[in-house]
């Protein structure tokens, strides 16, 4: 969960929230911040944004973040814009290669990300480049990408290291596909009907295209209705096993059945459904399954 540093009074401003405001905002921070922090495989998504410095600056910065949470538009000064292919791109005059390096990369995979989801998009999508780590952690300390499904953006860290940002891009990108055919099919935009694990090794299974990741890594594996949300996950259990997890199941399932199992388990109207669906095709529990994740390996 995400936690708002709040005063009663932002400088820039005439908004004077209220405690129920606060409140307010906090909870929906939760809700719609739908995102990756990521460090060396593991991510986690749900950090306290770190308290600021005080004084007026501080207080312009506090102002700042709160209204791009509800807004949309940018925490960092001075971007600029670009539309490509109808997504919107917000960037700093020097990250401009960034920018066709992204286009590129979103075209390439295109096909590939519609036999999946299809074609249709409800909403068009806004990615904003970040040039240095302090602007995107004003919303999510330690993070260097997240979906925010609010306004379908998606929030960048600028890296040199062409694979991971290839990678974090894809899966963020995921993110806001799987959102979107929830909203094309008429299911819940809040993904309430599909396990966590699932849209983050979905994501991870876009993001790591055909590169190959050692399965010991993951070690054991964890019941699936553990990993159903982030509230279900066990305190003990580092965020990236759910990550793995999720990636070895859904690289097993493609291997086996091809993407249409995918789409056919995005279309689960609930998590009772998704797991019916996951059964019928495997012609296993979900606990048998489970124990032969790691045997095709």
């Amino acid at each position: 969960m995400y936690y708002l540093e709040t005063k009663r009074d932002f400088s820039v401003s005439i908004i004077r929230p209220t405690v129920s405001f606060i409140l307010t905002a906090t909870l929906l921070c939760s809700f719609y911040i739908g995102g990756s922090a990521w460090s060396n495989f593991i991510e986690e998504p749900y950090k306290e944004i770190a308290p600021l410095a005080t004084g007026a600056k501080a207080e312009e910065k506090k102002s700042r973040k709160l209204f791009s949470l509800f807004s949309g538009d940018s925490i960092q000064k001075n971007v600029e814009s670009q539309q490509i292919d109808s997504i919107s791109y917000y960037f700093a005059a020097d990250n401009i290669a960034s920018v066709q390096e992204y286009s590129s990369l979103l075209a390439k995979e295109k096909a590939k990300l519609d036999r999946i989801f299809g074609s249709e998009l409800k909403d068009p999508l806004k990615i904003e480049i970040y040039n240095d780590s302090s602007a995107i952690k004003e919303v999510s300390p330690g993070a260097v990408g997240y979906y925010k499904r609010r306004n379908q953006s998606i929030h960048l860290m600028k890296m040199d290291d062409e694979k991971r940002w290839e990678r974090i891009l894809l899966h963020e990108y995921t993110h806001y596909r799987i959102h979107q055919f929830a909203k094309v099919n008429g299911l819940s935009s809040k993904m309430e009907h599909l396990p966590f694990w699932f849209i983050e090794g979905l994501s991870e299974y876009v993001g790591y295209q055909d590169r190959v990741i050692n399965h010991q890594i993951l070690g054991e594996t964890v019941d699936y209705r553990l990993l159903d949300t982030n509230k279900t996950i066990p305190p003990s259990l580092e965020h990236y096993k759910v990550y793995l997890q999720g990636y070895f199941t859904v690289k097993k399932l493609d291997s086996l059945y091809g993407s249409e199992i995918i789409a056919k388990l995005l279309l689960s109207e609930s998590l009772n459904d998704f797991y019916n669906t996951l059964e019928k095709t495997t012609g296993q529990s979900t606990e048998e399954f489970q124990k032969t994740l790691l045997a095709t390996y």
